[in-house]
C-alpha cells in the first residue's frame, strides 16, 4: 500500500492539467481495498460512470475515512492529494447547479467526473481534481459540511481521495500489485493515437466546461490540441452554441480513455473509443448535412415566396395602374363636370339675384298701382255717391233732412245682404249709417286673402254682433281658408261679438277657440264640421266665455264629452244645446250637465245612424239616481235615440212641464206610455213631430218591437189642447205599414186640437175619407201630403171645401193627377202651392191653382 501510495503521489505530481482522471499504472493498487489492514485510514466505494448503452465504466474509490479526519480544520490528512470527492449530491441538483455551487473554485478545477455509488439511486458523487494542493485544501475547508442551499437539508460532504481504480467491464475491479504488474507495451503509433485521443477527450471535456463556465476554459485548452483538432473543436463549439446541445457532449465525453488499463483490454477499449469518435463524426456530418439541406430548403422557399410576392406585386401594380388610369380619367371628367356645374350655378345665382330684384320691383310697382287703383276707386265711389246725392237732391227731398232713427228703420227693413250693400252706396249718409248699424256679417269662400279682408271688414263695421263664416263648397283654388290667426283678428276687432258660426272651417284648431275665449260677450256658438277641434278646445272656450247660452255642435267628429259638459253644468247659464252626429258623445254623457238642466230651454240630440255609440247601460242608469229638473225645457228634438221606459232620455220626456215643441225621429223603443206621460205633463205642447220605424225597418236589436198606436194620439188630443202643428211620418220603406196610427186616431187628434199645420208622410192609413173629414178642420191652414199613395183625385178635390187652408204641398203622390186640382183652378184660394215629383201632375195643370206656384219634377226616385 505504501508503494501504491508513493506511486500515486509521483504520478499525481507528474500529471498535467490536461489529464482527465487518467492515472498511471503505478497508481493502481492491486487487490480489493478490503484487504487493507484496519489501520489504513481509507474506505472503499464502488461506483459506475459513463453511458450504459455504449460502455459502462465501473471502479472503486479509496477515500480518507471520516474518523481519521483532523480535529480542527487546520489539521488535514497526511498524504492527501489534489483529488477530492463530493458525496451525496441530490439528483435534483443539476451539473450546472453544482458548478454554480462551486463558485470561484471552478477556475482551479482541472478535471471533474460524475460517478454514481452502487445501491444509491437518488444521489450522485463528483470527483474533482484541482491544479494545486492549496486550492484543494481551501475547497475542502469551505464546502465540507455546508448546505447546498438554505432550503436543503443535505450538507456537502467532501472527502480527500486516496486512489481511484477503474475496470472496463461490470465485473469487480481487480487490485493490481505494484510490484508484480508489468506495464503494457505499446507498438509505435499507439502512443501518438492515445495522446491525440487524450487531447480530444480533454478538449471535449473542456467544451463542457466552456458551456458551464464561459469562454475562459475554452481558450485555456484550445492551445493544447493539434491544429486539426483545434479547428474541429472550434467548429463543433460554435454548432453546439447555436444548437444548445451541451449535455450530449458531456455524456459523450464521459467515455474518456481509462486512466489505467491492462494489456489484455487496451486494444479493445481503444477500438471502442475510435468507433465512438467515428460514429460521432458520422452523426455530426449527417446532422450538418440535414441542417444544410433544411436551411437550403428554407432559403429556397423564402426565395420562391419572395419571387411570388414580387410577381403578385407587379401584377397588382399593373392592374392598379390601369385602375388608376381609369379613376384618373373619371376624376378628370368629374372635375370638368364640376367646373361646368359651378359655372352654371354661378350663372343661376346671378340670375336669381336679378329676378329677385325684378320681382321686388314688380311687387313694389303692383302695390303702388293697386294703391293708386284703390284710391281711384274710392274717389270714383265718392263721386258716384255725390252724383247720386245731387241727382236725388234735384229730384226729391234731401236725405239729410230725414232723422237718423227713420234712416235706421229703413235700413233695418232691408234683409238681403246684396240689397243692403246697394242701399249703402246710395249716399254717404246711408253708407256711414250702414257701417254704424250693421250688426251681422256673413263671409266665406270669397274672403281672399282671408285675414286681410276680415281685418278690413271688422274695421268697417265696428258694431258687429253676429258673424257667420261659411266655407261650404270650398276648394283649394278659391284661396286659403280662415285659420286661427283670423279668429284672433276677430276677437281683437269685434268687442261686441255675441253670435259666431264656423261652418266647414277645416283650418281652425283648438288654438283658434282659445283666442275666442277672450270674447267675454260671446253667448252663442255654432260649429259645423270642424274636424280639427276636440273637447279640449271646447273646454278652453267655455272657461273664457262664461256667458255662453247657446252651443251647437254639428258633425264635430273629434269632440268628446270630457270636462266641458260638466263645466257648463256648473255655470248654469246654458239655454240651448244642440249635438248632432258627434260620434264621441253618447246619450249617457248628457247627464254631466247636472244643474244646467234646470235652465235648459232647447235640446237637440241626434245620433249618427251609421255610427251609434255603444249603449252604456250603467251611464243611462244614472238618470234614475240623479234628479234631472227640466221645468224650463221648451223644445226637445231627439233623433235616432234609444228610448227605454224610465231610463235615459225617457226621464227627460216625463219631466218637461213647459214643453212646447217636440220632435221624436226614429227613436227606437218609444212606447205609448212614454207619449201618454209626456202629454199629461206637457199641457202647453204646441208642436209634435213623430217619425216612427215601419214594420220592415225596426232594428234587429229589439226582440219585442213596440209601436205607437192611436192611444198616444188620443192622449195628446185630450191633454194638449193648444196643439197647432202635427207631423206624422213612417220611415220610408219598400212596403207600406198599417200597424201604427189609423185614420180614426188621426181624425180624433184633428177634431179635438186646433191644428193649423198638418204633415203626413208615408201614412198609408190616410185616404180619401180622411181628406173629406178635413173639411171640418176649422183651423187647418197648411197641409203637406208626402207619399200618401191612398189619396186620389176624389180626395184631393175636397181641398176646395177646406175653410182656412192657405198652403198645400204635394210630394211624390202617385194617385193624384191634374183632375184633382181642377176645382181650384182660377179660384186662387191658396196662397201657395208646391208640387214636387208627382208623376201624374203636369206643370200646366197647376197653373192658376194658387197665388204662388212651385213645380218640380224629378222622377229618379221611382227607379
Amino acid at each position: 500500500m505504501s508503494q501504491a501510495t508513493s506511486t500515486s503521489t509521483s504520478a499525481s505530481a507528474g500529471a498535467s492539467s490536461e489529464d482527465i482522471f487518467r492515472l498511471p499504472a503505478t497508481m493502481m493498487i492491486p487487490g480489493d481495498s478490503t484487504s487493507s489492514s484496519a489501520s489504513t485510514p481509507t474506505q472503499a466505494f464502488h461506483f459506475s460512470s459513463g453511458n450504459p448503452r455504449i460502455e459502462e465504466t465501473r471502479g472503486v474509490m479509496h477515500l480518507y475515512r471520516d474518523d481519521f479526519a483532523p480535529s480542527s480544520p487546520s489539521q488535514l490528512p497526511v498524504g492527501r492529494k489534489t483529488l477530492v470527492c463530493v458525496l451525496g449530491v441530490p439528483n435534483h441538483m443539476t451539473y450546472a447547479d453544482f458548478c454554480q455551487f462551486c463558485g470561484s473554485f471552478i477556475q482551479h478545477i482541472l478535471e471533474m467526473r460524475i460517478v454514481r455509488n452502487d445501491g444509491v439511486e437518488d444521489k450522485y458523487s463528483v470527483l474533482i481534481r484541482f491544479d494545486d494542493q492549496s486550492s484543494t485544501d481551501a475547497f475542502y475547508k469551505h464546502f465540507n459540511g455546508r448546505h447546498f442551499s438554505s432550503l436543503e437539508v443535505e450538507a456537502c460532504h467532501v472527502l480527500f481521495t486516496f486512489d481511484v481504480q477503474y475496470t472496463g467491464s461490470i465485473e469487480h475491479a481487480q487490485s493490481t500489485p505494484a510490484s508484480s504488474t508489468e506495464q503494457p507495451s505499446c507498438v509505435r503509433g499507439w502512443t501518438k493515437t492515445l495522446v491525440e485521443f487524450s487531447q480530444l477527450s480533454a478538449i471535449i471535456l473542456s467544451t463542457a466546461l466552456v458551456f458551464l463556465n464561459g469562454q475562459i476554459l475554452l481558450a485555456r485548452y484550445a492551445d493544447i490540441a493539434s491544429s486539426s483538432l483545434k479547428s474541429q473543436f472550434v467548429l463543433f463549439a460554435k454548432l453546439l452554441r447555436i444548437s444548445g446541445f451541451v449535455f450530449f457532449v458531456v455524456l459523450l465525453v464521459v467515455e474518456a480513455i481509462p486512466w489505467y488499463y491492462v494489456a489484455s483490454n487496451l486494444q479493445h477499449s481503444f477500438d471502442i473509443n475510435l468507433q465512438i469518435i467515428s460514429e460521432y463524426n458520422d452523426l455530426l456530418t449527417t446532422q450538418l448535412e440535414n441542417q444544410k439541406i433544411y436551411f437550403e430548403t428554407l432559403i429556397r422557399e423564402v426565395e420562391e415566396e419572395t419571387e411570388r410576392e414580387i410577381s403578385e406585386a407587379i401584377e397588382k401594380a399593373v392592374s392598379g395602374s390601369q385602375k388608376l388610369q381609369k379613376m384618373q380619367a373619371k376624376l378628370d371628367r368629374c372635375v370638368k363636370e364640376k367646373g361646368f356645374l359651378d359655372e352654371l350655378n354661378e350663372n343661376l345665382l346671378k340670375n336669381q339675384e336679378i329676378w329677385k330684384a325684378k320681382m321686388l320691383e314688380i311687387e313694389a310697382r303692383e302695390k303702388k298701382a293697386l294703391k293708386v287703383k284703390d284710391n281711384k276707386v274710392q274717389e270714383l265711389e265718392e263721386q258716384a255717391i255725390d252724383n247720386l246725392f245731387h241727382k236725388t237732391k234735384r229730384k226729391a227731398s234731401p236725405m239729410d233732412d230725414l232723422p237718423d232713427q227713420l234712416v235706421w228703420d229703413i235700413l233695418g227693413r232691408i234683409k238681403k245682404t246684396t240689397d243692403r250693400n246697394s242701399a249703402s252706396l246710395a249716399c254717404k249718409r246711408l253708407y256711414h249709417l250702414d257701417n254704424e248699424q250693421r250688426k251681422s256679417l256673413r263671409v266665406g269662400c270669397g274672403l281672399d286673402p282671408a285675414n286681410q279682408a276680415l281685418t278690413s271688414l271688422c274695421n268697417r263695421f265696428p258694431t258687429l254682433t253676429r258673424v257667420d263664416i261659411v266655407y261650404s263648397g270650398w276648394m283649394s283654388k278659391l284661396g286659403k281658408q280662415l285659420d286661427d290667426q283670423g279668429l284672433l283678428i276677430l276677437s281683437n276687432n269685434c268687442p261686441c261679438l255675441t253670435d259666431l258660426t264656423l261652418s266647414y272651417c277645416t283650418f281652425i284648431t283648438n288654438a283658434g277657440l282659445t283666442y275666442l275665449s277672450s270674447c267675454s260677450n260671446l253667448s252663442a256658438l255654432k260649429l259645423i264640421f270642424t274636424p280639427r277641434i276636440n273637447g279640449c278646445g271646447i273646454l278652453s272656450l267655455v272657461v273664457g266665455c262664461k256667458n255662453l247660452k247657446s252651443l251647437h255642435l254639428i258633425r264635430c267628429l273629434n269632440v268628446s264629452s270630457v270636462e266641458w259638459l260638466e263645466y257648463l253644468g256648473k255655470l248654469e247659464v246654458l239655454e240651448d244645446l244642440s249635438i248632432k252626429n258627434c260620434r264621441a258623445i253618447g246619450e249617457g254623457d248628457l247627464i254631466k250637465l247636472g244643474p244646467s238642466w234646470r235652465k235648459l230651454k232647447r235640446l237637440q240630440f241626434e245620433v249618427d245612424a251609421n255610427y251609434m255609440k255603444l249603449y252604456d247601460r250603467l251611464a243611462v242608469d244614472r238618470w234614475l239616481k240623479q234628479w234631472v229638473p227640466c221645468e224650463s225645457m221648451e223644445e226637445l228634438n231627439l233623433v235616432n235615440c234609444i228610448i227605454s221606459p224610465g231610463r235615459g232620455l225617457a226621464c227627460v220626456m216625463a219631466k218637461c212641464k213647459n214643453l212646447e215643441k217636440i220632435r221624436l225621429d226614429m227613436c227606437v223603443g218609444l212606447r205609448d206610455c212614454d207619449i201618454i206621460g209626456l202629454a199629461r205633463k206637457s199641457s202647453k205642447l204646441r208642436s209634435i213631430s213623430l217619425r216612427v220605424p215601419s214594420d220592415f225597418s225596426i232594428p234587429p236589436l229589439v226582440n219585442d218591437p213596440v209601436r205607437l198606436t192611436d192611444e198616444s194620439l188620443k192622449a195628446i188630443a185630450e191633454n194638449c189642447t193648444l196643439l197647432e202643428s202635427v207631423r206624422l211620418s213612417i220611415s220610408d220603406g219598400e212596403f207600406p205599414s198599417f200597424s201604427s196610427f189609423t185614420l180614426n186616431g188621426i181624425l180624433t187628434l184633428i177634431k179635438m186640437c186646433p191644428i193649423r199645420e198638418l204633415s203626413l208622410d208615408h201614412v198609408y192609413s190616410f185616404n180619401d175619407d180622411g181628406m173629406e173629414a178635413l173639411c171640418s178642420a176649422d183651423y187647418l191652414e197648411t197641409l203637406e201630403l208626402a207619399r200618401c199613395q191612398e189619396i186620389s183625385d176624389d180626395g184631393l178635390q175636397h181641398i176646395s171645401r177646406f175653410p182656412q187652408l192657405r198652403v198645400l204641398r204635394l210630394n211624390k203622390c202617385l194617385g193624384v193627377t191634374d183632375d184633382g186640382l181642377k176645382p181650384l183652378v182660377g179660384s186662387y184660394k191658396l196662397d201657395s202651392l208646391v208640387v214636387e215629383d208627382c208623376p201624374q201632375i203636369s206643370e200646366r195643370g197647376v197653373q192658376g191653382v194658387a197665388k204662388s206656384v212651385t213645380f218640380k219634377q224629378d222622377l229618379s226616385w221611382m227607379y
